[in-house]
């Protein structure tokens, strides 16, 4: 995949944080930062949350996992040459109904690495042609190309707000 969408708004502020013009390194190279970043975090830091009533890096994390299957479920219908509208979703509700804290960080890594393994692989393995095909998700135009770079973006965004906030290095 050599060139990045154009048109999708709904998703420009993840499309805009990838540096790649190609979607498929993008995503190889996003999941070794995501995993090493993570990998190196104790149980007490997987708790951690950097102000009162917001998430931990375990709802963080399993957050990113949601979205990823959402995104991933989004773009294969696409490569599928399915324009059926797809709704969104309520994020804060995903993550109070998550229980997100009953699983180890490592179990919830493990979880994001296996999602994130199908969605490189269906990317990698994606007809060329069908990756502009345009749908609609969440009342906006979207393709499969633009999902696959809102997923990077969308991981970088959260490695930011990782760094940023919660103070991993």
């Amino acid at each position: 995949m050599i060139a990045k969408p154009t048109y999708d708004t709904a998703l420009r502020g993840y499309i805009d944080l990838v540096q790649h013009a190609d979607a498929c390194a993008a995503l190889h190279e996003n999941t070794k930062l995501f995993n090493a970043l993570l990998n190196s975090l104790t149980e007490e830091q997987w708790m951690h949350r950097y102000a009162p009533h917001k998430w931990s890096i375990k709802q963080m994390v399993q957050h990113i996992s949601d979205a990823e299957r959402i995104f991933g479920y989004r773009m294969i219908r696409l490569l599928r040459n399915d324009a059926t509208p797809l709704p969104g979703y309520d994020e804060n509700h995903f993550a109070d109904y998550g229980h997100a804290d009953r699983y180890s960080g490592q179990e919830l890594l493990t979880e994001w690495q296996h999602i994130r393994h199908v969605t490189t692989w269906t990317l990698d393995h994606a007809p060329i042609d069908m990756l502009d095909f345009e749908g609609q998700a969440n009342g906006n135009p979207v393709t499969a190309r633009a999902i696959a770079f809102a997923m990077v973006g969308h991981v970088a965004h959260h490695i930011t707000i990782l760094h940023e906030r919660y103070g991993i290095a």
